[in-house]
């Protein structure tokens, strides 16, 4: 199992945080159940794909939305409430907490794929907004070369979604407006950025510690190519 997070301080006063979670699990067993979580204090509420948080009792004012964007057939189900705080499904009991004060239990969400497999993916976005906020950001999968990732407003993350490093990549982004690329799970080296076709000037350059590209750009179709690789075909 491997997990990619990133978290972007957005600058946006009524969604100043958005965290990316992106995960690759592999089962020897297919048959193993693979399933995600998110723990809340107060009861979620899921509709569609979207699981809204609320945190607005004891003094705070917060609410987070996450939106399941992978497995694309996935099932989500909410557990807990009095009698299942702490509900372990393998042992089908509840464990009480012992620790007064504790806030681990309460609610949680499970995503599992609808369908067994070898191997799944699992991807989220999660958006942080105060408890007052009437409506989510729009959320958008992306999916390219091999790659998979979100778009939440003026960012994009990107991902291998076998999890091996790339060296060429190719994604379509629709709409207007400048966007803000980040592009992970890349060979190191020095990188060439077109988009439409057309190289957009800068050095790019994807270093060994973070394996990623950063930059900014319009709607378009774009092609990453390591230096020395082929970078006209998508």
């Amino acid at each position: 199992m491997t997990r990619a997070m990133v978290t972007w301080n957005t600058g946006d006063t009524r969604y100043p945080a958005v965290l990316v979670v992106f995960d690759r699990v592999v089962s020897a067993n297919p048959a193993f159940k693979k399933t995600w979580l998110l723990h809340t204090l107060q009861e979620p509420q899921v509709q569609g794909r979207a699981i809204t948080a609320m945190r607005d009792t004891d003094g705070y004012g917060g609410k987070l939305v996450a939106t399941s964007l992978l497995p694309e057939r996935a099932t989500l189900t909410k557990i807990g409430g009095p009698g299942k705080d702490y509900w372990v499904e393998s042992a089908q009991r509840n464990y009480a907490t012992t620790k007064a004060g504790a806030e681990g239990g309460a609610w949680r969400i499970e995503v599992s794929p609808a369908a067994s497999a070898r191997e799944d993916v699992f991807l989220h976005t999660l958006t942080v907004m105060d408890s007052t906020t009437t409506e989510a950001p729009p959320v958008g999968k992306v999916e390219g070369q091999g790659m998979v990732g979100a778009r939440v407003l003026d960012r994009v993350a990107l991902f291998s979604r076998s999890g091996s490093l790339q060296s060429r990549v190719g994604f379509r982004i629709d709409g207007s407006g400048k966007l803000r690329f980040l592009v992970c799970d890349l060979q190191p080296g020095s990188w060439i950025v077109t988009r439409n076709g057309a190289r957009i000037a800068g050095a790019f350059t994807a270093t060994a510690d973070a394996k990623c590209l950063y930059f900014e750009g319009e709607a378009g179709d774009y092609t990453l190519a390591r230096a020395g690789t082929n970078t006209r075909q998508r």
